[in-house]
């Protein structure tokens, strides 16, 4: 089983990878909290988290951001906190780029829909 840490790196590298988001741009979402560096030394993962999201609905396309929503559960997976804020993330900011939360919560982890649906969906809450 992968430490925090290791996950952590590990999710960076599936954002380079597979969404072509540069190492800098990830680097630079973690300016406030040290860098990844500093993350991992303190422990910050789920501002780390909630800072990716955001990173990532500036530098993926709207297709990509589902792609990304619908795999956080593969990269983040063993972290289902982190998982929430970095989803959670996303849909708060690809809101503000005009995406829609319901879309991109029917494509989220199970884990993760109930309280998104919470916070962004209150009428539809079952």
């Amino acid at each position: 089983m992968l430490s925090d840490d290791e996950y952590f790196k590990k999710s960076l590298l599936w954002l380079a990878s597979q969404f072509s988001i540069s190492r800098t741009k990830l680097e630079d979402a973690l300016g406030d909290l040290g860098g990844v560096s500093g993350v991992i030394r303190n422990g910050y993962y789920i501002s780390a988290y909630e800072s990716l999201g955001a990173v990532v609905v500036q530098e993926v396309t709207p297709d990509d951001l589902l792609e990304v929503v619908k795999g956080s559960e593969v990269a983040l997976g063993r972290n289902v906190e982190c998982m929430y804020y970095f989803i959670e993330s996303i849909v708060d900011h690809g809101l503000l780029q005009g995406c829609s939360a319901e879309v991109l919560i029917s494509v989220a982890p199970e884990g993760c829909k109930r309280f998104l649906r919470k916070r962004f969906l209150p009428e539809q809450d079952i």
